[in-house]
């Protein structure tokens, strides 16, 4: 994910960057919003299969729409 990415992610998307346990990071997404989906199908849609495959596991999601919406993008 480039930077932009991950600015344009953060402003509609409230991100936590904590430390990973088997990576060295993840990002924990909280909100289910329209805008938050529509900018996570963006940039999935803007990166590569390995690169997909790299953020799907970093992102840490509880909501389970979201969660699917993350591993359909893999």
């Amino acid at each position: 994910m480039s930077e932009e990415d991950g600015k344009k992610l953060s402003k509609v998307c409230p991100v936590i960057l904590k430390p990973g346990g088997e990576r060295a990071w993840s990002l924990e997404i909280a909100s289910n919003s329209p805008e938050c989906r529509d900018a996570l199908k963006e940039i999935y849609g803007n990166l590569g299969p390995e690169s997909r495959k790299f953020l799907s596991k970093r992102l840490v999601v509880d909501d389970a729409e979201l969660r699917k919406l993350v591993d359909e993008s893999e």
